[in-house]
């Protein structure tokens, strides 16, 4: 059995998918813990202390700034150039036992459905999850047939859905 789709890529697709990606990887703890650096910080800076622990406190939360700023930067360019290099701003999809294809006017990717790690579905947007970075899936031209084949491959091959 095969499914086939054609999916239009936009830039607040791709916008999005990045923003998932950042905060569902930081998780609500690791703002938590952010903010309340935060807080201590300014605490700290409004009681005139300057001690060393003001500045690794402050160190700690500028590095983590950076970091979650990197996070989403990094893949959002990475999606970004991609999308600008597409002269047709879609790709054919091709759903099948074995694994899944898509063809775009840059190049064409295949890879089996054992690859896949994880899937992580919003309204808007699927992240799939190929080694160590994701592809980014509209799903709106997707039916509710395709959706489950595709969700339900992923799931019997080890990955996990979420």
């Amino acid at each position: 059995m095969e499914y086939r789709a054609k999916v239009v890529y936009e830039r607040d697709v791709i916008s999005e998918a990045a923003r998932r990606f950042v905060l569902r990887s930081i998780r609500w703890d690791g703002f938590a813990v952010f903010f309340a650096l935060v807080a201590a910080l300014g605490y700290l800076l409004a009681t005139g202390d300057r001690s060393w622990i003001v500045g690794a406190v402050g160190a700690v939360v500028l590095l983590m700034a950076i970091f979650g700023v990197a996070l989403y930067v990094v893949p959002y360019r990475r999606s970004l150039a991609r999308f600008e290099g597409m002269s047709a701003k879609t790709a054919e999809l091709s759903f099948t036992e074995s694994g899944v294809r898509m063809t775009s006017d840059l190049g064409q990717q295949e890879f089996r459905w054992q690859l896949i790690d994880r899937v992580w579905t919003y309204p808007r947007v699927w992240l799939l999850f190929v080694g160590g970075t994701y592809m980014t899936l509209p799903p709106g031209n997707l039916d509710e047939e395709t959706k489950t084949f595709v969700l339900d491959h992923i799931k019997q091959n080890g990955g996990r859905v979420n």
